[in-house]
């Protein structure tokens, strides 16, 4: 991922900060990004397995200059993401670099008849037909758009930053104006795909409810109480048990879960039991407990429903009033697809930086990030929803 640097801008526009020592920039309250953070870990896996590193792991420790060598803080977690659940993303590169270049996927079609052990038996000179039968397969394209960002905030229009040449402002307080320029950048960018990922995970239409008693999202009633539990957890878990739908490498599914659900499960004894039997994988930042084959990761950015929004899927409905729902989502493998098309900037896969033409004189320079991806929901089978009240 390139973004704005020293090379990319005008000549004559200075860094006022290339003569600071300390950062004077406070901390500013952001998501996780955990869907984004995900999806980017099946960029990570793709770009190891082509490296020819058995892990990501592996891959980044080489690629930083060996063991000895400090890894930033976020691409480590990546690599441990990539490397103990890969296939949340099944990432592609193979593109070429034009709008509309496709890649289509096989998913093989299986039919299978005569289950029965007389079904099989072959008895006495009975003669076995010579007629052939057809490998059957679906395709999945995946196809690869133009994207770019900022977005103004009220939704109108793409809204470019502008970098202005002697800002007195900036040069007051010695900011960078290019480290400042590229934190927006990666923001927008990175808020942008976590909402993308997560609203291509709701097109499963696969939904269960906190509660086996209720019908569908309209029959939440306002102090009803039907909020998040192990039991909840579980039956999802069952539902993608029973399509076949395969687990991890370390034998679990994983679910995003809203950040009301730890204080909704304080009370639930089953789960305080079960999840305190998986500390060891709170190496993952945003881990908080397993349920029995489920591992939970919180997350700040999942979908809430307010009260007379729709909610889609197989168990639709018109949100009540006095309710707000919440959503988690749970998955395995090879559900999601992401593709990346190589930049024209050498070497760069991902989002980059460009410049609009008109600087007014080159007094300010206009930036907005670019990028050619294409998104897919691979298999809706391999993604549940749990729709369960906030508190």
């Amino acid at each position: 991922m390139a973004f704005v640097g020293r090379g990319s801008l005008p000549a004559n526009f200075q860094d006022f900060g290339s003569r600071v020592t300390q950062n004077l920039l406070l901390p500013t309250p952001t998501p996780q990004f955990v869907f984004a953070h995900w999806a980017m870990a099946g960029r990570l896996s793709l770009q190891a397995l082509n490296a020819g590193a058995m892990t990501a792991q592996q891959y980044v420790t080489a690629s930083g200059g060996g063991a000895d060598v400090g890894i930033p803080a976020d691409m480590d977690r990546l690599a441990r993401v990539a490397d103990m659940f890969p296939g949340f993303a099944v990432a592609v590169d193979a593109f070429g670099k034009d709008e509309g270049d496709t890649i289509k996927f096989q998913r093989p079609l299986y039919s299978v008849g005569g289950l029965s052990e007389s079904d099989r038996e072959m008895t006495g000179d009975e003669s076995i037909s010579t007629t052939g039968r057809a490998l059957q397969s679906e395709e999945i394209p995946v196809v690869l758009k133009e994207y770019l960002g900022p977005y103004a905030s009220d939704g109108s229009a793409p809204a470019p930053f502008a970098i202005k040449n002697f800002d007195a402002k900036y040069k007051k307080a010695l900011l960078s104006i290019v480290g400042l320029v590229t934190n927006h950048l990666h923001y927008d960018y990175t808020y942008w795909l976590d909402t993308v990922i997560r609203d291509r995970l709701r097109l499963s239409g696969y939904t269960t409810l906190a509660n086996a008693s209720l019908t569908d999202a309209s029959s939440f009633s306002a102090g009803g109480g039907d909020i998040f539990s192990a039991e909840a957890i579980i039956r999802a878990k069952q539902t993608l048990s029973d399509r076949n739908w395969k687990k991890f490498p370390n034998g679990s599914y994983a679910c995003f879960v809203p950040t009301s659900f730890n204080t909704q499960m304080l009370s639930d004894v089953e789960y305080r039991q079960l999840s305190a039997q998986h500390a060891e994988k709170n190496q993952l930042y945003g881990y908080i407990g397993s349920i029995q084959d489920v591992d939970l990761f919180e997350c700040s950015t999942t979908k809430q429903y307010a009260a007379a929004s729709v909610v889609p899927g197989d168990l639709t409905g018109t949100v009540a009033t006095g309710v707000t729902l919440e959503e988690a989502i749970m998955f395995g493998p090879g559900a999601l697809g992401f593709g990346t098309a190589v930049s024209e900037q050498e070497g760069v896969v991902g989002p980059e930086c460009r410049f609009a033409d008109d600087t007014n004189y080159g007094t300010v320079a206009k930036c907005i990030w670019y990028a050619l991806h294409a998104f897919a929901m691979l298999d809706t089978r391999g993604v549940q929803r749990i729709l369960a009240q906030s508190t």
